[in-house]
């Protein structure tokens, strides 16, 4: 199938994909997540330390579940995922506005949050793109996994003076209530696509291709280094994400003027995943990688250097290595492990890099509890993002690609 073939085919899957995964648990969800830790530190006088702790447990737990959520994805398709786990979100968020003064409890809360939310994460939404786009793979995954930097771009300049003027547990109603709007959106947009994996085929004993365990991943050297080298990435950029708009905050912005700057981050995103997603479907991807990672090291240490003076360029820069994340988790995962178990290998990566992004802000919170400042957050941030980015270019050529 030609390029062009393949998104006039692909094109109404891809934008009901775009979509779903703009409102999903790590997209709105996640990027009105640092919105949340002054309201809250101010209502229940909790420590920033505590409330990220919430962040690292939620972590945890899409890690658990995200392999599995792969695996069920590779058996059953993608819309009787979707159809439980979008639902279950909003009714989550809901949830999570009528949580009492209690630290113990919202930590439960933020964990089935978490849970229910599992099935919108990218490993439901890439593996139906990897799978019809075979051309320009990479464009199509960056096109996607825009909607990322759709949500980071507008969420923080529209939630963070919501927030301020109407209360947390308004802020998290809202996040219900758009959920619900895009349901039927999504999976209208789906049904009318019959791409591929959209539904399961029927079983064929001679078609079928044999399953790859989670043992036999593992053993891979390639897969290893990846699990390293994004882990470290999640580890060195989740908080910076998090506590960015904190930290605006505390260098004497205003609610307003942080949530632009913040905002800020999503437009690069959006650019770092187009122009990524364009770049590897000609230059390998390892080495494109490394580069924006290197950038976003550069951009922690002109926050170090700079404060909130030069806080729009870090913001660019760290946009950047954010846009480059996620669906490099997919390209690397087609190319170097196959679509036979796409799945399970994109499960249990994104599981890895949700511990990292999730754990950052937790140790990102202790080291602003102990220090009063983010300056040594930043710094160990940089040498995680440089090291990443040295692990992603080791890991060589291409093999033949499995189908």
């Amino acid at each position: 199938m030609t390029a062009r073939g393949e998104f006039a085919s692909g094109g109404i899957m891809l934008a009901a994909s775009f979509l779903g995964l703009s409102v999903g648990i790590s997209s709105l969800f996640f990027y009105t997540l640092g919105i949340f830790i002054r309201p809250l530190q101010a209502e229940f006088g909790w420590s920033r330390g505590s409330l990220s702790l919430a962040v690292l447990i939620s972590g945890i737990v899409l890690a658990i579940a995200s392999p599995f959520v792969g695996r069920l994805v590779d058996r059953v398709g993608v819309r009787p995922v979707l159809s439980f786990a979008m639902p279950a979100l909003a009714l989550a968020a809901v949830g999570m506005s009528f949580v009492p003064g209690n630290l113990f409890l919202y930590l439960c809360a933020i964990s089935l949050l978490c849970l229910a939310g599992a099935g919108t994460s990218p490993v439901v939404f890439t593996r139906l793109i990897a799978a019809h786009f075979k051309v320009h793979r990479g464009l199509a995954l960056g096109l996607l996994l825009s909607g990322t930097g759709v949500a980071a771009a507008l969420a923080p300049a529209f939630f963070t003076p919501f927030v301020a003027a109407h209360g947390w547990r308004e802020g998290y109603r809202l996040l219900a209530g758009i959920l619900i709007v895009a349901l039927p959106v999504v999976l209208i947009g789906l049904g009318r696509d019959r791409g591929p994996l959209l539904r399961p085929a029927a079983p064929s004993p001679r078609a079928e291709a044999p399953r790859i365990s989670f043992f036999t991943l593992f053993r891979d050297w390639r897969f290893r280094l990846m699990l390293a080298s994004f882990f470290s990435l999640a580890l060195g950029i989740g908080g910076l994400i998090v506590h960015f708009v904190p930290m605006l905050l505390d260098g004497g912005m205003d609610a307003a003027r942080a949530g632009r700057t913040a905002g800020l981050i999503g437009i690069a995103v959006i650019l770092g995943r187009i122009g990524a997603g364009a770049l590897i479907d000609r230059v390998h991807a390892p080495f494109v990688a490394a580069a924006m990672l290197v950038a976003a090291a550069i951009g922690c240490v002109l926050l170090v250097t700079g404060g909130t003076h030069l806080a729009g360029v870090a913001a660019m820069l760290i946009g950047l290595a954010m846009g480059a994340e996620v669906d490099l988790i997919g390209f690397l995962v087609a190319r170097y492990i196959g679509l036979s178990a796409y799945g399970s290998a994109y499960g249990v990566l994104y599981g890895t890099f949700a511990i990292g992004s999730t754990a950052g802000p937790y140790l990102v919170g202790l080291s602003f509890d102990a220090t009063g400042n983010y300056r040594l957050a930043l710094t160990c941030a940089a040498l995680l993002l440089a090291s990443a980015a040295v692990l992603l270019s080791r890991l060589g050529p291409y093999p033949a690609e499995t189908a």
